[in-house]
C-alpha cells in the first residue's frame, strides 16, 4: 500500500556539543523520520568521539533505516569557532577576497590562516553607490575540523 512506503532519507542533521552529540534525520519535505541524542562520556575527545557518533547512528538506523547515501550537515561546537562581519572594498573578489578576509581576521582571531578552516559568503549585491560589500567570514582549528572528519569516515561517513 503507498501509504505504508518510507519516504526516502535525504539528510543527517548533526549537532556536536562538549556533551552530546544529536542526529536528525530527514526526509526531502523536511519530516523529521528519527532523533538520537548520545551523552558524550569521559576519556580521550577523539575516541569519544567515534565511539558517541558511532552509537547515535546505530540507535538512529534501526528506527530510520538505510543511512548511506544522505546528505550530511553538522556543525563545529561553537567554542571552536569564530564569526565575524567584516566590510571589503567591492572590487576585491576571488582569490584576493580571500586573502584579504584571511589578513582582516588575523586581526581579530587568535588564527593563522595555516591554522585553520574558513569559509565566508558575501550577503547581497552591494547597493551601487556602496564602496563596500559585508562579508560573513567563519573560522575553526584545521585540528577540530580535522577531528570531526576522521570521526566521520571511521564511522563510515564520507564527503
Amino acid at each position: 500500500m503507498w501509504f505504508l512506503k518510507r519516504k526516502p532519507l535525504v539528510a543527517l542533521g548533526i549537532d556536536i556539543s562538549r556533551y552530546s552529540i544529536e542526529i536528525c534525520a530527514l526526509t526531502s519535505e523536511r519530516d523529521v523520520v528519527a532523533y538520537e541524542r548520545v551523552a558524550m562520556g569521559e576519556g580521550r575527545e577523539n575516541d569519544m568521539l567515534r565511539m558517541n557518533l558511532d552509537q547515535a547512528l546505530a540507535k538512529l538506523y534501526t528506527r530510520a533505516g538505510n543511512l548511506h547515501g544522505v546528505r550530511v550537515v553538522t556543525n563545529i561546537p561553537e567554542q571552536h569557532t569564530y564569526v565575524r562581519y567584516f566590510d571589503v572594498p567591492v572590487d576585491v573578489s576571488g582569490n584576493d577576497l580571500l586573502l584579504h578576509l584571511q589578513k582582516e581576521a588575523g586581526k581579530v582571531i587568535p588564527l593563522e590562516p595555516r591554522d585553520m578552516t574558513a569559509t565566508y559568503v558575501v550577503l547581497g549585491k552591494p547597493e551601487k553607490s556602496k564602496t563596500t560589500k559585508r562579508v560573513l567570514f567563519a573560522a575553526t582549528r584545521k585540528d577540530i575540523t580535522r577531528t570531526i572528519l576522521e570521526a566521520f569516515h571511521a564511522v563510515g561517513i564520507d564527503d
